[in-house]
Formats: C-alpha cells, sequence, structure tokens
C-alpha cells in the first residue's frame, strides 16, 4: 500500500532527527540477505547502540538535504538502501556493517 503524503513528510522528519543525532552514518545495500541475517544485525546493531533503517531512496535522499556535504546522492546507490546510525561510538557501525558483510556472500555493498 502506498504511504500518504503526510507518512512521507513524517519518515522524512524523524530520519532528519536520526542523522542531525547520528556520530556517524553509513549506507549499506542490503539486495539478496536473508531475513535471519537481517534479524541478526538488527539485533547486533540494538547492542552497540546503532540504528538500522531502511527507507524509500527518495526519502533518503530529501532527508539528507541541508546535511553535510559529502553525504552521497541517496538516489543512484544501487539495490536496496539500508541506514547504519551510531549514535554512540562513531566507527561501531561500520564495525557491525564489515562483520556482517563477513558472514554474507551475496552483493554487500557499503557507501
Amino acid at each position: 500500500m502506498a504511504k500518504t503524503r503526510l507518512q512521507k513528510e513524517t519518515i522524512v522528519t524523524q530520519l532528519k532527527e536520526k542523522f542531525a543525532r547520528a556520530k556517524s552514518i553509513l549506507f549499506v545495500s542490503f539486495s539478496g540477505i536473508t531475513i535471519k541475517a537481517t534479524d541478526e544485525l538488527k539485533k547486533e546493531a540494538h547492542s552497540a547502540d546503532v540504528e538500522y533503517t531502511v527507507a524509500k531512496k527518495t526519502l533518503l535522499k530529501v532527508a539528507l538535504e541541508g546535511q553535510a556535504s559529502d553525504m552521497p546522492d541517496a538516489t543512484t546507490l544501487p539495490g536496496n538502501v539500508a541506514v547504519l546510525m551510531s549514535y554512540g561510538d562513531e566507527v561501531s557501525a561500520a564495525k557491525i556493517a564489515a562483520k556482517a558483510a563477513g558472514k554474507f556472500t551475496g552483493p554487500y555493498h557499503f557507501f
């Protein structure tokens, strides 16, 4: 079911708030990853004060407008995109993603 404009605006507002609080942000392509692997990734992320979020690329693009200039254009990223936001240690998101990529044999990309 398609999201209404109000729902999309709410998602963008929430993403902007999360991006502002995050010490580091990592974009990952999760095409082909299993639900079980995603659940394990979410559990590990939660325990390390890292949030794993999936949103439409266009909503990510809107939420990133006005943020740091070195942020990628989310609409140009390949595949399905998830965001790992670290609120504690700056490198926690990267460590978790790298560990998950080591277990996963599919096309897992970091941006």
